[in-house]
């Protein structure tokens, strides 16, 4: 098994998955993947957790790198465009997912 050295909180350009990022309104979050949809090339998003960029309780789109607990002047990436909500009184989610398209200019490797 291979040992964590650290915990990737740095601000980043390109965007650097697996580093913070989150919606301005959670603490702390990991930033997942960047997808593209079929048929519309140019067109980002970032993929990440539902209860990161889409909080229960969340008033506000805003997707930030690094996360707010990370930086105290962290920057907008993304705005938060579609997400699963977490079900609460059942066993098990299936689903914990959410989507924000990048912003013009945002750099992803």
């Amino acid at each position: 098994m291979k040992k964590v050295s650290g915990i990737n909180t740095a601000r980043t350009q390109p965007l650097q998955m697996g580093y913070s990022g989150a919606n301005v309104d959670v603490g702390a979050g990991t930033m997942g993947a960047i997808v593209e949809p079929v048929g519309h090339p140019g067109i980002r998003y970032l993929l990440s957790c539902c209860h990161v960029l889409a909080p229960l309780g969340f008033s506000s789109k805003i997707i930030c790198q690094p996360s707010r607990n990370d930086d105290f002047r962290p920057t907008q990436i993304a705005a938060l465009t579609k997400f699963s909500g977490i079900r609460f009184g059942i066993d098990v989610n299936f689903l914990d997912a959410a989507l924000g398209q990048l912003l013009p200019g945002v750099q992803s490797n």
